[in-house]
């Protein structure tokens, strides 16, 4: 396989027919099954779906951050020209923290309470950089400031455990932008955070993409997340990808059953308000739509064994909009409402 991919100067991450897999005893987990997108540089694309949906596996085989029982199974990814599959250890180790930056939930997990925080921004420019110790603290104060961290000369002097889960965060993404990464990874960057700190957190997030440049696949359970900052929104639904649009596509004209159900946060609610989801494996899954026994379109649109029995391809859909729906590919969704 060619290690380069074809330059186009707009996409800076191509994803095709990308599957990771876990074997679970004599069971297959298809956990992100043919996931393909690409992200555009300078761009912030919102990956949303609910727990199980393969969402977070599909950021992590990005990163080639996945262990057994998991395995990336297919497919490519190119970061610029880069085909990061076919790097060794080695050189995607040094694709993390410079090219790809990476910020995860429970930030105060990720901090290592023995070190000080101006030591931990400056790493990666330690690492990737070869910047002396001294020139990386300077320039780990200055991060810490431009994340709007107050007095950032004293706080780079703290540890983790000195300072709160908001600041912590905060140099989190300071550790992330060190290097000046291409792409910035974010997995459910303000899950832990109260509403106040996660309004802050996200509009950082933007503002830090807006002025460097810097692409964001923003990994969310929350459409009020991805609503607040995202340009495009791919929603995953059993480790497939069922839509892609701009935000106000996809939270003002929903066209999927999944992501109708989704906005509107009711049809598919449980007793307790959560949105039910089923975890693919290679027995509870039939050979058509994967939402088929959740759904009611096809019932409405009079084609329930086309969708029981055939996959929906991920098709293009009012203007450059896609869909994984037979109804919607067959131009049915509107006589039926969607």
């Amino acid at each position: 396989m060619s290690r380069t991919s074809p330059a186009d100067h707009d996409v800076l991450l191509r994803v095709n027919e990308l599957s990771t897999w876990f074997a679970k005893d004599d069971q297959v987990i298809k956990a992100a099954d043919e996931v393909s997108f690409s992200i555009k540089k300078g761009e912030i694309v919102g990956l949303v779906g609910e727990s199980g949906s393969g969402k977070t596996v599909t950021a992590r085989s990005i990163a080639r951050l996945i262990s057994p029982p998991g395995k990336i199974v297919g497919g490519q990814v190119f970061l610029g020209e880069t085909s990061l599959l076919d790097l060794d250890e080695d050189e995607m180790n040094a694709v993390r923290g410079d090219r790809i930056g990476m910020l995860f939930q429970e930030p105060r997990v990720m901090l290592d309470p023995t070190c000080r925080v101006g030591n931990q921004v400056g790493e990666p420019l330690r690492i990737h950089r070869a910047t002396s110790k001294r020139d990386a603290w300077s320039t780990a104060v200055g991060l810490l400031r431009d994340v709007e961290i107050p007095d950032p000369e004293e706080r780079a002097r703290s540890y983790a455990i000195d300072i709160s889960g908001g600041m912590a965060q905060r140099v989190m993404i300071a550790t992330a932008l060190a290097a000046e990464p291409d792409l910035l990874i974010a997995d459910e960057p303000t899950t832990a955070l109260d509403v106040t700190v996660q309004a802050q957190i996200l509009q950082l997030l933007q503002q830090q993409c807006r002025e460097r440049g810097m692409a964001m696949l923003l990994i969310t359970h929350d459409l009020g997340v991805v609503a607040a900052i995202a340009d495009r929104v791919l929603v995953m639904y059993a480790g497939q990808l069922v839509a892609e649009g701009t935000t106000e596509e996809i939270l003002r004209g929903p066209l999927h059953p999944y992501t109708c159900a989704l906005v509107a946060c009711a049809s598919l609610a449980t007793a307790d308000g959560a949105l039910v989801t089923i975890r693919p494996s290679s027995e509870d899954l039939g050979e058509g739509c994967r939402f088929y026994d959740r759904c009611d379109l096809h019932g409405q649109a009079g084609i329930s064994d086309r969708c029981r029995d055939e996959m929906p391809s991920l098709v293009e859909s009012r203007a450059g909009r896609r869909t994984r729906c037979h109804a919607i590919e067959l131009g049915l969704g509107e006589a039926v409402g969607v």
